[in-house]
């Protein structure tokens, strides 16, 4: 049997959470629940954190994606487990998720990440052909990582503190020699935060109202990530300014706070041309 451990990172969680962690947590051995909401912990939390498998995990305070992941990655190598399931509070596993991504790849060295066919608004259920195919990155959600090759690359990159983290690590895994594949019979129900539904050019599309503070990191850490690995993956940057090109037309049609998204923009834009790496308050 491979030894599996699992996390799910909390910010203020959704009603939901119970019923998101019981669609995968019987595939674990264990699973960390790390809670990055400031202050005290609510009911939802409490109805999750003394179950069995469970090890809740939390500092007091929002310390970002990517040293909660680090965290609970330590804390599974030292444990003796091959993989580390990350997952994040708004995702429910399909039935069987984690035993088809072990089946599909877990037993070939080079693959570094397997990732699920994520299912959600504007995305089909009906997964494409072939069962297993390489990809350039994927979300952090429903991803298996292989805990030998996180020993050898290094780390989640903390200093992103949330958006681009997951990407980045599977750049880096490329960069190194792993591969990064999905398995399409493994499906992932995501759903991106408080997403809704609204009309553009007649195409239903989902507008997600990010914090302004999302907007920055946004910025930066896409523009520090083209300057590592652009000139090795130009079409992945390419995508990447398109969809974000999307994300601010959007933003400025429908979304509050715009001026103050605008602002953070363009703070994202001069601390990338800085290399500034220092965080900045999520509110």
């Amino acid at each position: 049997m491979i030894r599996t451990a699992g996390v799910v990172v909390l910010y203020n969680p959704p009603q939901t959470l119970p019923q998101n962690i019981g669609s995968y947590l019987h595939g674990l051995e264990l699973l960390y629940v790390f809670d990055n909401s400031p202050g005290r912990c609510g009911e939802v939390v409490d109805s999750v954190r003394h179950l069995e498998k469970i090890e809740y995990l939390t500092t007091g305070s929002n310390v970002g994606i990517p040293s909660a992941l680090n965290a609970a990655a330590r804390k599974s190598i030292e444990r003796g487990c091959e993989f580390l399931l990350t997952m994040d509070q708004d995702s429910c596993a399909g039935q069987g998720m984690i035993s088809t991504m072990l089946d599909a790849a877990a037993h070939d060295p080079s693959v570094g990440l397997i990732a699920p066919f994520h299912v959600g608004p504007r995305v089909r259920d009906t997964p494409p052909e072939p069962d297993v195919e390489a990809v350039v990155a994927a979300m952090t959600s429903g991803s298996l990582i292989r805990l030998r090759a996180y020993q050898e690359v290094g780390g989640f990159m903390e200093e992103l503190f949330i958006d681009y983290v997951d990407y980045e690590y599977c750049l880096r895994l490329q960069e190194r020699g792993y591969s990064v594949v999905r398995a399409n019979r493994a499906k992932l129900v995501h759903k991106l935060g408080e997403s809704v539904p609204k009309r553009l050019f007649g195409r239903e599309i989902q507008v997600t109202n990010h914090s302004p503070a999302r907007f920055f990191y946004q910025t930066r850490n896409r523009r520090l990530l083209r300057r590592r690995y652009g000139e090795r993956f130009p079409e992945f940057f390419k995508q990447e300014s398109q969809l974000q090109r999307g994300r601010l037309l959007k933003m400025l049609l429908y979304e509050r706070n715009r001026f103050r998204k605008c602002v953070m923009v363009l703070r994202g834009m001069v601390a990338a041309w800085r290399n500034d790496l220092s965080s900045i308050p999520m509110s």
